[in-house]
């Protein structure tokens, strides 16, 4: 049973848009067909039926309003055919305005096939992030360490030139909790959009975070140590037990960032689009680790526009201890992965180097 999502405001079963014309839809048809037979940029021709092109409210309203009744061989999705009833869509009339989404992404993990409890407690579910994602599965905020997702629009008037452009609310950085469920601190995401010509913007994206879970780890330990060293408990010692607890907390710190702590992680991304609907996605940088696979979009036909195929990949494993080495300070001017992180976050070892003695993962 195909997925649906009624909209919050959404349009009368009756709806037509202005200056269209109606299209009874039959067997074969599907967006990206109807979408080629006018002219017409796929997306486009969604948005101007429905205001919309998320997939759970087009299906929505290809049962209320259009009356489809027969899903696509994967269930995901209604389809035309000639027994819809009402069975009409509609296409503009003459050259129209239109607005153009797409979207690449990364998702970066680490390599289930490093895992050690003494090094690496926590590793993520698979070994490679597999040849195609949907976009429900970049969002879902668990499975991996992040995903740099870059969606962005271009509206054209009806001269097909350039009106305007930006990024969706859902464009940016999306990552879950790490080691013991601590999540991680998350960097400002700096996202730039230039115009190349007058038919075309390059977007670009750099998100990252960094783990803290050593960090948190240790503060906490360095507390229960202090509680149980001036015999208190926590939150128990007065206004001097509490400056007490602070400053074990951040000697916690301070030690765990010594024996095991780990540099930022980030991707950079690029995408240009067209006003002919035609893109361009890059991996333009990423961190000597984790491993990483990029992502663009596998077709714009119909509701397709929101599967993904695998661009590239890259292996981290050999590349752990020369990510911890190189991946503090500013970046590095070389493409793909580099040494440094975009926010220049400085390596807070005294030695440069972990101790050489490292205490047990305190036990929670």
């Amino acid at each position: 049973m195909p997925i649906e999502r009624r909209p919050i405001k959404p349009l009368p079963p009756n709806f037509s848009p202005q200056n269209a014309r109606a299209y009874r839809v039959k067997d074969g048809d599907d967006w990206h067909s109807v979408a080629r037979l006018f002219h017409i940029e796929t997306t486009a021709l969604i948005d101007f039926n429905f205001n919309t092109h998320v997939p759970e409210e087009v299906n929505w309203y290809l049962r209320s309003n259009v009356g489809c009744r027969k899903a696509t061989r994967d269930g995901k999705n209604w389809m035309f055919s000639s027994d819809a009833s009402p069975g009409v869509i509609y296409v503009p009339l003459g050259p129209t305005s239109k607005r153009i989404v797409r979207s690449i992404a990364t998702i970066s993990f680490i390599d289930q096939r490093l895992y050690d409890p003494e090094d690496l407690p926590e590793v993520d579910q698979y070994s490679n992030a597999g040849p195609s994602r949907t976009r429900q599965q970049f969002l879902a905020r668990s499975g991996y360490r992040f995903v740099n997702f870059l969606e962005v629009y271009v509206e054209t008037n009806s001269n097909q030139q350039i009106a305007s452009y930006g990024f969706t609310a859902e464009s940016g950085l999306y990552y879950g909790h790490s080691f013991r469920g601590i999540l991680p601190r998350p960097y400002p995401i700096r996202q730039t959009a230039i115009a190349i010509d007058g038919r075309s913007i390059r977007f670009t994206q750099v998100v990252g975070c960094k783990t803290v879970s050593p960090q948190t780890l240790g503060a906490r330990e360095a507390v229960k140590t202090t509680d149980s060293i001036l015999g208190i408990h926590p939150g128990w010692g007065g206004p001097v037990g509490v400056q007490v607890e602070r400053l074990g907390a951040e000697l916690g710190v301070k030690a765990a960032e010594n024996w095991r702590v780990f540099p930022p992680i980030w991707t950079e991304v690029a995408l240009t689009v067209s006003t002919d609907g035609s893109t361009k996605g890059e991996l333009v940088r990423h961190s000597l680790f984790p491993s990483a696979g990029f992502y663009t979009q596998s077709g714009i036909s119909g509701q397709e526009q929101f599967n993904y195929s695998q661009v590239s990949a890259y292996d981290a494993r050999s590349r752990l201890n020369e990510w911890r080495k190189r991946g503090w300070g500013g970046m590095e001017l070389s493409l793909e992965p580099a040494g440094g992180n975009p926010w220049a976050e400085p390596d807070p070892r005294l030695l440069g180097h972990d101790l050489p003695f490292r205490p047990k993962i305190p036990q929670e």
